[in-house]
């Protein structure tokens, strides 16, 4: 299976209370439920584009929508980790999502903290939400692996600062540092190495790396880890498709079933020998599954 080109798309600002959000429209001329992507914490709104399949790229219209303070969205003056909270963090996405597609239902689709982010939207507006989609999403945010050590930073104060300051610092003056610490996400790295176009997609990711706004996201890791949206999962009635990496060395595969025996419609599929960037570790099947699900609900 082929993936598709980079596809030609307009960008879209979008403020909310200073929060300068960014998404990215493709096939706007479409008219077909709205699928809206979330990226995951420290990639860009760039991360979903030149990598989805051929269906999505020739018969959705569909969005790329940013993280709060995640490159190129920006953050308001005063900004701290109390904004890093399930409600505020909902509040925000709602607000950005509505200006994109107005009162029309979306179907929901995010990669780890965007996976969260779709969750957590779906249970506080679920009159927006048509269908949503957890890709190595979670419901609590501890993390693990090398970004659950950098969420002990956090709690480190300035120490804890300086330590993440130098190693953002390491991965944007070493491009070999930086696949490194990629690759620290994966459980099956030889698999994404094998994957077509991955060179194009970590140079383009690296580019966007090295634009990010580190303090930003320090603050994300010192307020993300105390979250916790378990209780809400059983208001959530629509379909959901609950993705996993059964390795996942970042996100326990633990959350993935939480996520789905918590919700009343849902369908899990997990990856064995995959982790966290499951949808290149197994791309072909990733696609696979994510194309006949959307071809279902939408």
């Amino acid at each position: 299976m082929a993936l598709a080109k980079i596809a030609t798309h307009k960008q879209a600002i979008i403020d909310v209370d200073g929060h300068k959000m960014v998404a990215l429209a493709f096939n706007s001329h479409l008219n077909t439920v709205p699928l809206v992507f979330i990226h995951g914490f420290g990639a860009s709104v760039n991360f979903w584009n030149g990598w989805q399949t051929e269906y999505i790229q020739q018969h959705c219209k569909w969005y790329s929508l940013s993280l709060p303070c995640h490159y190129p969205a920006t953050f308001p003056p005063g900004f701290d980790d109390d904004e890093i909270n399930a409600d505020r963090l909902a509040e925000i996405t709602i607000r950005a999502v509505k200006k994109l597609v107005g009162e029309q239902r979306v179907i929901l689709i995010g990669h780890s903290t965007g996976g969260f982010t779709a969750l957590n939207v779906a249970i506080r507006a679920p009159q927006m939400v048509q269908a949503v989609a957890s890709v190595a999403g979670f419901v609590q945010g501890k993390w693990t692996g090398s970004l659950g050590m950098a969420q002990q930073w956090a709690r480190w104060g300035a120490v804890g600062s300086t330590l993440w300051q130098a190693n953002e610092w390491l991965a944007c003056t070493s491009r070999a540092y930086f696949d490194f610490g990629y690759r620290s996400f994966m459980a099956d790295d030889a698999a994404v190495y094998a994957m077509p176009g991955i060179e194009d997609i970590m140079a383009a990711s690296y580019i966007d790396f090295k634009a990010r706004n580190t303090s930003a996201l320090f603050t994300w890791l010192q307020g993300v880890q105390d979250i916790d949206i378990r209780a809400g999962l059983s208001t959530i009635s629509v379909p959901a498709l609950v993705m996993a990496g059964e390795d996942d060395p970042l996100v326990p595969s633990q959350q993935a079933r939480i996520i789905h025996e918590g919700t009343s419609n849902s369908e899990y599929v997990g990856y064995p020998g995959a982790g966290h960037m499951m949808m290149w570790e197994r791309h072909e099947q990733y696609h696979r599954d994510l194309t006949a699900w959307l071809q279902k609900v939408m």
